[in-house]
């Protein structure tokens, strides 16, 4: 299960889904830039979140 979190102003929604796999896209956003990396969980229980500016 993986916790979906997405930000659109001041809204917040939150979702769950199920994943196949244990590897997880990480997206880290520092002001212009952002980097992506790959990571694998420990666990089956991931928190992606995604932040809309």
């Amino acid at each position: 299960m993986t916790t979906v979190r997405q930000y659109d102003g001041e809204n917040a929604r939150t979702r769950w889904r199920e994943r196949d796999s244990t590897m997880t896209t990480m997206r880290q956003c520092d002001d212009d830039s952002a980097t992506i990396r790959w990571r694998q969980c420990d666990s089956t229980m991931a928190t992606m979140r995604e932040y809309d500016d």
